[in-house]
């Protein structure tokens, strides 16, 4: 089992790395060819040693043999999704990101895992996140760990690419809202001020 530990700032590159790695890897068919090839390993740092420990933004680090090989950020749902903000309490994985060579090994699960449970015990209803349309590994990863589409897409352009993004939830309790049950609202853009959603 990964020792999963809590980030701090001085993890901040290690955690881009983690993410822009994972992106050339999980996303080299969806995702322009020319806007990955450009995406340099520190492109978050800026953006983790901003909203480390603000706000509610966590993030833990998932540790095996010494190394970081993988990472989950999370914290209060965003203010632009307001059907969840207005049903009250409801959080959000920002991203979640595994080292290629570390995928399929249960380093993700380990992580979704704690996070869930961190969420769960500070008395949040429930989860949802956002994965890209096209990324079937990991929609059917979500599915996996009891996370139901909500059919709420959120179409956005990427270097004249078209791409979509779905909002998948998870209720933690039946006092929650039932999975799928969040409301349709604003639409976001997870390329925003380097934002490392997934």
């Amino acid at each position: 089992m990964p020792l999963i530990r809590p980030a701090t700032p001085k993890d901040a590159a290690t955690m881009s790395r983690i993410h822009a790695l994972s992106w050339k890897a999980a996303y080299g068919d969806i995702l322009p060819q020319a806007y990955l090839s450009q995406l340099p390993q520190e492109h978050w740092v800026p953006f983790f040693l901003h909203n480390l420990g603000k706000n509610g933004f966590k993030a833990y680090l998932s540790i095996l043999k010494g190394q970081a090989v993988g990472c989950v950020t999370f914290g209060p749902g965003r203010r632009e999704i307001q059907g969840a903000r207005q049903e009250g309490d409801w959080g959000e994985i920002y991203s979640l990101y595994i080292l290629p060579e570390y995928t399929g090994q249960g380093q993700g699960k380990a992580l979704l895992q704690h996070a869930l449970r961190q969420m769960k015990d500070a008395g949040q209803k429930g989860c949802y996140l956002w994965v890209l349309q096209e990324n079937r590994d990991a929609r059917g990863f979500y599915h996996a760990m009891g996370f139901q589409n909500d059919l709420v897409p959120s179409v956005f352009t990427l270097m004249d690419r078209e791409i979509t993004d779905l909002r998948y939830s998870k209720a933690f309790s039946p006092a929650g809202r039932e999975p799928g049950a969040l409301d349709a609202s604003a639409h976001r853009r997870p390329w925003d001020d380097g934002d490392p959603r997934s």
